[in-house]
């Protein structure tokens, strides 16, 4: 936001780290960068059963909802700050101090 107020431009531009992150990958850096344990598993047979069953619903909890913000960081010459590990040390650990 603080971008776009500096270089006012027009379009649309979305908001989104450097390197994507999967749900999983997302739980174990918090827990990470808050010194806890995470146990994540996976219901044998839940995802296959499902893709058969209602594969609106499969794609929908599963599927891809990568972001892609090449074109936004070209147009304002816009690089991240902070790397995701980075930035979700700064967040939850300061949350704790």
């Amino acid at each position: 936001v603080r971008t776009l107020i500096k270089h006012p431009k027009s379009g649309i531009f979305l908001a989104a780290d450097d390197t994507p992150l999967s749900t999983g990958e997302l739980i174990r850096m918090i827990a990470h960068a808050r010194r806890k344990k995470v146990f994540l598993f996976s219901l044998w047979g839940f995802g296959w059963l499902l893709k058969r069953l209602k594969p609106h619903l499969y794609a929908r909890l599963f599927g891809n909802l990568e972001v892609d913000n090449t074109l936004t960081r070209k147009m304002l010459s816009f690089a991240n700050p902070f790397t995701t590990h980075e930035g979700l040390r700064r967040m939850v650990c300061e949350d704790t101090e």
